[in-house]
């Protein structure tokens, strides 16, 4: 059995950051079982999920995600995530780059 791993990011928009939470899930994949969980861009910023298409798992969309920095409000959703999507046992984490801008 995979251990899982949650990879959090605040926006899934064409850039840097989401390029590299891509290789690193996709790299990642055969040791864990991969989750991603992210927000949409805003109004002018320019959302690319087929980035993720090497993945097994489909990123996860979080509507309160944006593009302004709030820790408490991202660990609230987080939190609220992990419970509805029943991810269980050990879940290691990590914040990208972007998400600690």
């Amino acid at each position: 059995m995979k251990k899982k791993l949650l990879i959090v990011t605040n926006r899934f928009v064409v850039g840097g950051p989401a390029i590299h939470t891509a290789m690193l899930a996709e790299y990642l994949q055969s040791d864990y079982e991969i989750k991603l969980i992210g927000g949409l861009g805003i109004k002018g910023e320019v959302t690319n999920l087929d980035i993720f298409k090497n993945i097994d798992s489909e990123p996860i969309i979080i509507d309160e995600f944006s593009r302004s920095f709030n820790i408490l409000r991202i660990i609230k959703h987080i939190k609220k995530s992990i419970n509805s999507l029943n991810l269980l046992n050990q879940i290691s984490f990590t914040l990208t780059p972007q998400s600690l801008a």
